[in-house]
């Protein structure tokens, strides 16, 4: 049986990594996502095997028209 997956945003820290967090708690595998991937890769780390991380500035416009972007990974 495959596992939820959920895309949260800001989870680098605060909320959103609460929010990751509770995700992966309840069973899903989470993709955390934001600017700062030192941030990221420590949030990444501290959530387990669940847990994929992407660095991307979502607000620059031909990020939405590519495929790939930033960095990501595992953070091990």
């Amino acid at each position: 049986m495959s596992r939820p997956v959920c895309l949260v945003t800001g989870s680098s820290s605060g909320i959103g990594l609460g929010i990751a967090r509770e995700c992966v708690r309840e069973g899903a595998k989470v993709l955390l996502h934001g600017t700062r991937e030192d941030q990221l890769k420590t949030a990444c780390a501290s959530l387990g095997d669940a847990a994929h991380w992407i660095a991307a500035d979502l607000s620059e416009a031909a990020l939405h028209t590519s495929s790939g972007g930033g960095g990501g990974g595992r953070g091990d």
